[in-house]
């Protein structure tokens, strides 16, 4: 009788936690909660995401600037490559300064971890839609260090 509830339990967990990492095909429909256009805008400082799914990929950039100035630009396409969901960042249009790589950890219909976001010393990415909001968090390596931030942006399309 305990083998069963264990073997049940554990059946229930795996079927409860709807993790489709590890179904590229699923995952990337799941991710199709971030298409449309994010905002945040605080202390003339604006944040934007845009995305939407072009063959089967999430093709979008995200968007750092001031009201006469753009900081920062960086294009990212989210695809399935070889049984695991990729992101991967470039910063720069002419000129690549980085490519980044992360793969997709967990996921569901409203939320992403593309790295681990466990491990203190590691990069990541984790989005989660909550009605027209986005949380958006992000541990980056700058200038050397791991800096981690977290932003609330505002679907506008």
């Amino acid at each position: 009788m305990r083998y069963f509830l264990l073997i049940l339990l554990i059946g229930l967990s795996a079927f409860v936690s709807c993790n489709s990492a590890k179904n590229p095909a699923r995952a990337m429909k799941h991710l199709q909660f971030l298409e449309g256009t994010w905002v945040n805008e605080e202390e003339g400082v604006t944040l934007k995401e845009h995305w939407e799914v072009k063959d089967g990929e999430l093709v979008g950039y995200s968007l750092l600037a001031l009201p006469k100035d753009t900081l920062y630009i960086e294009n990212i396409t989210i695809f399935p490559e070889e049984g695991v969901v990729i992101y991967r960042s470039t910063v720069g249009v002419y000129v690549i300064e980085e490519n980044k790589n992360m793969t997709l950890t967990r996921s569901n219909r409203r939320t992403a971890l593309f790295g681990n976001r466990n491990r203190l010393d590691t990069q990541y990415i984790f989005y989660q839609k909550r009605g027209n909001r986005l949380i958006l968090e992000v541990r980056d390596l700058i200038d050397g260090k791991l800096v981690q931030d977290r932003f609330f942006l505002k679907r506008v399309e």
